[in-house]
């Protein structure tokens, strides 16, 4: 079955445009053999699939959030993002599309979306980032998305750091002195 559908998808993909977009995922230095979500990925970014279109409308909500998504990213990628564990598409696009989210939609200028997560509790545009795309991958895993265990998660951490004697957070990451 997973050689049919690799087989498929090299055969569907294979007469792709040659021409890499501005926005693409990086390439993994390696592949765990037996993984077949490592393995689609691969096809994608041979074909040149392995991008999302860029998007100029700022949604003001959650769920506005996901129709934009929706629309940026194409129907191979998305199951793609279906097939990877929980937290690794985020993980994964944090400085592409991530980015792309932080800055081109508002998230560290004030908009409407904005202004909905802080209402939430989270202030900083890389955690609302991370909401809105861990969010998506559960939504098309047909998964709760599990909003407000999200948030805790975030409002934990934050209140956990400790503000050195200016009162500011320092937000490196933390040192193996912090682990032992």
């Amino acid at each position: 079955m997973k050689q049919l559908f690799l087989s498929l998808l090299i055969f569907h993909f294979s007469c792709g445009n040659n021409e890499r977009p501005e926005e693409d995922f990086e390439e993994p230095e390696t592949y765990s053999n037996d993984s077949v979500c490592d393995q689609m990925f691969h096809l994608l970014y041979l074909s040149k699939l392995d991008h999302f279109d860029k998007s100029w409308y700022i949604p003001t909500s959650l769920e506005e959030s996901f129709v934009e998504l929706d629309k940026m990213i194409n129907d191979p990628l998305k199951s793609w993002i279906r097939c990877i564990d929980d937290g690794a598409f985020s993980a994964r696009v944090h400085l592409s599309l991530g980015m792309h989210l932080r800055n081109n939609w508002g998230l560290w200028l004030g908009s409407p979306l904005h202004q909905s997560f802080r209402k939430m509790g989270l202030r900083h545009p890389d955690d609302m980032s991370g909401v809105i795309l861990d969010s998506y991958q559960r939504r098309l895993k047909g998964e709760d998305i599990r909003l407000q265990e999200q948030i805790d998660s975030y409002t934990t951490f934050w209140n956990q750091q400790k503000p050195d004697k200016d009162g500011n957070i320092n937000m490196s990451q933390p040192s193996l002195q912090d682990y032992q």
